[in-house]
Formats: structure tokens, sequence, C-alpha cells
């Protein structure tokens, strides 16, 4: 689970069942709405971009925000790191899709093998907890 900044949204990763929800939350009364599929299907394993629904995720991990509101998450299954934008639009961001491998760099060029969780820090890179490849790994964007 993760708020955005602001507190008022909260995304839910369901990662055996390959979907992330979206629910509002009322900061004033502290009440959650009705919560929404934001991207991915239930239950529904695969690779795909698109827009919510129509986006496939294979085991899905701990996402992280950008200063944009875009939610960036590790696809563990999928080998890389998607971009998910406040519409929904999903998208490939990090490594290639369903191809394992271990390369640092730029988000072209990084591969990974069944990374977990991602994290932006003070010096606006992303690092990546790549699991089988037993390490944490540096993204950058120049």
């Amino acid at each position: 689970m993760l708020f955005s900044q602001d507190g008022s949204t909260l995304y839910v990763v369901i990662r055996n069942r390959h979907c992330i929800y979206k629910i509002n939350y009322d900061t004033e009364t502290r009440t959650f709405g009705v919560p929404e599929m934001f991207a991915g299907l239930w239950g529904e394993s695969g690779y795909a971009n698109g827009v919510g629904t129509g986006a496939r995720f294979n085991w899905p991990g701990q996402p992280a925000l950008d200063e944009d509101g875009n939610l960036y998450v590790p696809d563990k299954s999928n080998h890389c790191i998607r971009k998910i934008t406040p519409q929904g639009e999903v998208s490939l961001y990090a490594g290639k899709g369903t191809e394992a491998g271990y390369k640092d760099g730029t988000p072209d060029r990084a591969r990974f093998r069944d990374p977990e969780a991602v994290v932006f820090l003070s010096d606006g890179a992303m690092y990546v907890a790549d699991r089988n490849n037993h390490c944490i790994r540096r993204v950058v964007v120049e």
C-alpha cells in the first residue's frame, strides 16, 4: 500500500491477483471511498501495456510515486518496472518486459530478475530491490 503525497489517495497492490486498486481518502473525515480498479485485472496475469484494466501485470510489487503523481511498480515475474500515470496509463519504464537479466543504467538499458520494490531517493534516482540478482539497483534518468 502507498498513500499519495497529499494523503488523498491510497494505492493497494494485490500481488497474487496481479492488479492495483485506487481508493480515495478524505483527510477531514478520515474515511475511505469505494475501492476502484486502477490497473490490471483481478486474477489475470500477463504482460500488456494499456489503460486501466487493459494492462496486465505478473506479480506487481511495492510501488513508489514521483513528484508528478506517476506510480512506478516493479512487475516481478515480468522482470521490469512499470509506470502508471495518474490517468491509469500503464507503460514500460525500465527493463525489457518479460526478459530477465542484470544490467545497470538508464531505464531502457537496465535489466532485472524479479524486482520486488522501488523507491526514489533525494538524488533523484530510482532504487530497485532486485531479488534474484541479490542486490539493490540504481536506475538513473539523464
